[in-house]
């Protein structure tokens, strides 16, 4: 046994507990880092405000025929570091790095909070649909 656990009351259910870590490492992991269980989609993992281009459509510009628009086009570029999960990295990363600091603080709990409820409503809104 280690020193550093020896001089623990507890230090058999410390060392129980390293072990148990060390032989489940891989599932740990895997359970805390692996794909959510909830919703996947494609995500960007990179969603700046610079990564994100807007060009307001003019009438020379071509638009199909069929297709309709809002005058507004919006891509978004530098894919590099795609990956699939919870949609909610990139709206989370999205607004982190679109405030300044002093700002996000000052607003975060009213973002949340407004996350929160359209997030209620729209899960509530699923089972009744």
């Amino acid at each position: 046994m280690p020193e550093f656990v020896k001089d623990e009351p507890d230090g058999d259910t410390v060392m129980e507990k390293i072990v148990y870590w060390k032989e489940n490492l891989y599932q740990i992991l895997h359970d805390l880092l692996g794909p959510s269980t909830g919703p996947s989609t494609l995500l960007h993992m990179d969603l700046r405000p610079d990564n994100i281009h807007f060009h307001l459509l003019e009438e020379d510009d071509e638009v199909e025929e069929e297709e309709e628009t809002d005058e507004l086009e919006v891509k978004v570029s530098g894919w590099k570091l795609a990956s699939y999960g919870s949609s909610i990295h990139d709206v989370a990363f999205l607004l982190l790095s679109s405030f300044k600091t002093q700002d996000r603080r000052f607003h975060a709990h009213e973002l949340i909070l407004s996350y929160y409820e359209a997030f209620i409503v729209s899960f509530y809104l699923s089972f009744i649909i």
